[in-house]
C-alpha cells in the first residue's frame, strides 16, 4: 500500500535570530529580544524561548493553567512599525 509522506507546514520564522531584531519588544506580556545572547528578557528574567516565557507567564500569572506544556510561537507577538504581530505567522 502506498502512501504518500504528509508534508509539514511550518507557519513562519521560527528562528530566533532571524525572526527579532535586537531590542524589539516581544509580549506574552511584554519582554525584550536580546540578539548577543540569542535571549528574551522580562521582568529581570531571561528565557531562551518564547516557549520558556510563556511557561513562565502561566505560572506567574494563571494559576488556573499551572501547565507544561505552552506554544510560545502561537501565544506570543512582537513589535514591528508599531504594531503588535503575531509570532506564529513571521515571515521567514
Amino acid at each position: 500500500m502506498w502512501i504518500e509522506d504528509k508534508e509539514v507546514i511550518v507557519k513562519g520564522c521560527r528562528d530566533m535570530t532571524k525572526c527579532f531584531t535586537h531590542g524589539q519588544r516581544i509580549r506574552h506580556k511584554i519582554g525584550t529580544y536580546d540578539s548577543s545572547n540569542v535571549i528574551i528578557t522580562y521582568n529581570g528574567k531571561t528565557y531562551d524561548s518564547l516557549t520558556a516565557l510563556s511557561k513562565a507567564h502561566h505560572l506567574i500569572e494563571s494559576s488556573h493553567r499551572q501547565t507544561n506544556t505552552a506554544n510560545g510561537w502561537k501565544e506570543c507577538e512582537c513589535e514591528i512599525d508599531g504594531n503588535w504581530v503575531s509570532t506564529y505567522t513571521l515571515p521567514n
